[in-house]
């Protein structure tokens, strides 16, 4: 009788820990390298720099005003990776990009970013149903909309253009990430590849 108290004992221990563990979270993220990653090819520079919940936090603030920290929740995760991205056009034609074909892999599984009406989208039934605040709601609408990156983009000779790349997914607490940046050419198809690798 006694052995089987102690077994129930350790076992609702076990549970608590586990419990416990879901509710705060895994450890944010954090590159075991250099988080900004430099492409300069063919008249085309890229910069592409990983930001870390920290510094998300920092400018966008804590909680549920900031859109760019995924919510907790304690039975699965959905994590977001998010990045700055920066495109300079020293060609004399345009430069297109559709951001929607990129692909992120951590660990092999395939995300594509998500776009602005996506997230909002995602927060807006999240929001509703814990009964968030409208005055942050349009806070955290007006910030995805600023700087989330759209699908497409067309830079023009000499200028730039900067946004933010966010992916979601339930990935692992750790691995390798490789993004792919698909460009297009003048017949509307995929000319060439960037690839940019992260370790965190």
């Amino acid at each position: 009788m006694k052995r089987n108290y102690s077994v129930r004992i350790i076992a609702l221990v076990v549970l608590g820990l586990v419990v416990a563990g879901c509710a705060s979270g895994p450890l944010p993220y954090q590159t075991q390298d250099d988080p900004l990653k430099r492409i300069d090819e063919e008249g085309v520079v890229i910069n592409l720099r990983f930001i870390n919940d920290e510094t998300l936090k920092r400018l966008y603030g804590k909680g549920i005003i900031n859109p760019f920290i995924a919510p907790m929740n304690t039975l699965q995760r959905t994590r977001f990776l998010v990045f700055e991205l920066i495109v300079r056009n020293k060609r004399e034609e345009n430069v297109t990009l559709n951001l929607n074909q990129m692909e992120l892999q951590f660990s092999g599984r395939p995300v594509q970013p998500t776009n602005s009406f996506q997230l909002i989208n995602s927060w807006k039934q999240r929001d509703e149903r814990e009964g968030i605040r409208p005055i942050d709601r349009a806070k955290k609408e007006k910030a995805i909309k600023r700087y989330i990156a759209p699908n497409k983009i067309v830079v023009s000779p000499g200028s730039s253009f900067q946004g933010y790349l966010l992916f979601k997914g339930g990935f692992p607490n750790f691995g390798e990430v490789k993004i792919y940046l698909p460009p297009l050419g003048p017949s509307g198809r995929p000319v060439h590849v960037f690839e940019f690798d992260y370790k965190f």
